[in-house]
């Protein structure tokens, strides 16, 4: 591919393969390239697969700078998120990543302003940075959101309805609902629920590994909360196997009991086990009536 930067939103979406690139090859063959490859200040914002397909028939790429009035971060989700070859889950996963990429967006452009007006301070950078990620992120996308809705991770606070000491009047909070906020980018077959459980995916230390797992479309949302569940979930086993497992580790802690207290050898050891063993598994077969 073309040595030209990609930005760093539009790199999360994966790249089309096998029969749907030969496919857009051979279009690109017969008739040429029909909508040019988008990019902004040197970095590709739309065309990856283009640019790839033109490589492989021989064409030259066409280029159109982009002068829009949306966020580039906008731009990206807006023009990817929509694609046939998507799955459900990978469009939530990109859809948490938008949230990301418009708080990182908004650290830049603050940066780039302080820096043309001379007011670049070491001392409390960091706080600044996080400050303006809260009160510009959104106003990138929609432009109806308040100062205080955006979080670090460019979700939304989850919306609370209180109510008002001495008047009774229940009163919403100003900040809107982050999981309905992702599942309205995600698409419209997304359900609070699939936001839910990526958001625990991506809480967890394999987080990272995972949502790229599923993002390149290897693990779905749901193989992905079946890998970060706890071993010894009671509630995901029926009753009857959690019942064996725990009468197993019964009897193998009886047998390790009885095996220490008669102190044998090392060449008793492994006729006392295999002995203890035995007997452990058929008291195992009566109690489950196998």
């Amino acid at each position: 591919m073309t040595s030209m930067k990609v930005h760093p939103f539009a790199e999360k979406f994966p790249m089309i393969k096998g029969e749907r690139l030969d496919d857009l090859v051979a279009s690109i063959s017969k008739h040429g390239l029909w909508e040019p490859v988008v990019r902004k200040n040197g970095l590709i914002l739309d065309g990856r697969n283009r640019i790839a397909a033109c490589e492989k028939a021989g064409v030259d790429v066409k280029y159109e700078e982009y002068c829009g009035s949306l966020s580039l971060v906008d731009f990206i989700g807006i023009k990817n998120m929509d694609r046939r070859d998507l799955l459900k889950d990978q469009r939530v996963m990109l859809a948490m990543e938008w949230g990301k990429a418009l708080v990182k967006e908004a650290e830049k452009r603050k940066l780039e302003g302080q820096r043309k007006g001379g007011k670049t301070r070491r001392k409390g950078l960091k706080n600044q940075q996080h400050n303006l990620a809260r009160k510009t992120a959104l106003s990138c996308s929609e432009g109806d959101e308040s100062d205080d809705d955006i979080m670090e991770d460019g979700e939304m606070k989850d919306t609370a309805t209180t109510t008002e000491v001495g008047t009774g009047k229940a009163t919403r909070d100003r900040s809107l609902d982050s999981r309905e906020r992702i599942a309205k980018r995600a698409g419209a077959d997304v359900t609070r629920h699939s936001v839910q459980q990526a958001q625990k995916i991506k809480k967890h230390r394999s987080g990272k590994r995972l949502t790229q797992e599923i993002i390149s479309g290897e693990k779905t949302i749901k193989q992905a909360v079946k890998e970060i569940a706890p071993r010894k979930e009671r509630r995901n086993m029926p009753v009857a196997a959690w019942n064996g497992l725990e009468m197993t580790n019964v009897i193998l802690k009886d047998i390790r009991g009885n095996i220490k207290s008669k102190k044998p050898t090392k060449n008793q050891q492994k006729e006392f086990f295999d002995k203890e063993l035995l007997e452990g598994l058929e008291v195992l077969k009566k109690e489950l009536k196998l």
